[in-house]
């Protein structure tokens, strides 16, 4: 998961920046875990046959 903002919006509110990453934080601990079950199929081949 990737965020984006603008360094501005961290420079003139911080707080406002940080309940943002809060919320989305809160928002994905209710969604279910990715259906491959696991981030190895982000492993390259060689690691993944281990």
């Amino acid at each position: 998961m990737v965020l984006r903002s603008g360094n501005e919006a961290f420079l003139s509110d911080p707080n406002v920046l940080l309940g943002a990453i809060r919320l989305r934080a809160a928002q994905m601990r209710t969604q279910p875990p990715h259906p491959s079950g696991s981030a190895a199929h982000l492993l390259p081949r060689e690691e993944k046959e281990k």
